[in-house]
């Protein structure tokens, strides 16, 4: 790691910023983020944002800033929209860098220091590192062989056309200068992070992959199963839609139509075939179909899935 680097960006300034909703594992978040090697803690700010209107991570947080003496900002947000709550970190956030994670992930101890250096490195307004997933005991052996949770590996300085905010970091001033903000229209069905990288994208940003910038998350028992991989799969193909239409015209909203109509007529009889082989074989060739009919749905004004009611 070049430490020419790591310490060019931290004098620029750096925030970690994470929203929470009634977990007590953002303590364990936090404590992860004061872990980090590598990072001057002098020129790091940490924000929290509570979307929780009874305020239950209040206690914890301040208990860690307490404990841990860093520069923490505790900051409610009452109204049940998730992009509102990403908006406060945008608008707490302090310095140049502003570095993303989820209030049910731990961070490797070099995450920040890899996120950091990936953006200096490549010029990057952008940077998405990597999420890892682990299973519950009690987690499905046909979940497992699926792999349905692991993201794709994608090696470090390719270059992205959209992230999320599970592991990412963003030139704040960059964000800032080019007046992108999360979408409130995203608030319920979530997808805001796509829509906000996406953008970034199409301003000319540079959105940059680091593989070595790598998180971790416990997978919630509630999420193994058939019915939750079925409605993530179709407010995939929804969110989809909903930010790429901006940038589209009749033409090209006419070609998801067909190529969405097309994937499920080849992956129709793929289903079929599958079925004999459980669960894990068939559901890929299922959940293809319904990331297609999600879009096909936001195309035709169908009812939008909300995941943040």
């Amino acid at each position: 790691m070049s430490s020419n680097a790591l310490t060019a960006a931290q004098s620029q300034g750096v925030t970690v910023g994470l929203c929470t909703y009634r977990r007590l594992s953002v303590a364990d978040t936090l404590w992860s983020i004061a872990n980090q090697d590598g990072i001057d803690f002098s020129s790091l700010t940490i924000v929290v944002v509570d979307n929780d209107e009874e305020l239950s991570g209040k206690v914890p947080v301040e208990q860690f800033a307490e404990e841990s003496g860093l520069a923490v900002t505790y900051v409610s947000e009452p109204a049940k929209n998730i992009s509102a709550a990403r908006n406060q970190i945008l608008k707490n956030a302090r310095g140049r860098w502003l570095a993303f994670i989820d209030d049910d992930e731990i961070a490797e101890k070099d995450w920040l220091a890899q996120l950091l250096e990936t953006a200096i490195k490549y010029e990057a307004e952008a940077v998405i590192g990597k999420v890892l997933s682990g299973y519950p005991e009690t987690t499905p052996e046909w979940i497992r062989k699926g792999g349905f949770f692991d993201r794709q590996d994608i090696p470090t300085g390719t270059a992205l056309q959209h992230g999320n905010t599970g592991c990412a970091l963003v030139n704040i001033d960059y964000a800032k200068t080019q007046k992108i903000e999360f979408d409130l229209s995203f608030g319920l069905t979530g997808g805001e992070d796509s829509d906000f990288f996406f953008r970034i994208y199409k301003r000319g940003g540079r959105i940059i992959r680091s593989n070595e910038a790598v998180v971790s998350e416990m997978v919630e028992e509630k999420r193994l199963n058939e019915r939750y991989l079925t409605l993530r799969a179709q407010r995939s193909g929804q969110c989809w839609v909903y930010f790429q239409r901006r940038f589209m015209n009749r033409t090209d909203l006419a070609k998801v139509v067909v190529k969405s109509l097309a994937k499920m007529l080849i992956n129709t009889p793929i289903l079929i075939t599958q079925l004999p082989l459980g669960k894990h074989k068939y559901l890929k060739p299922w959940l293809k179909i319904v990331d297609s009919y999600g879009k096909m749905t936001a195309l035709l004004g169908g009812s939008k899935i909300e995941v943040y009611k």
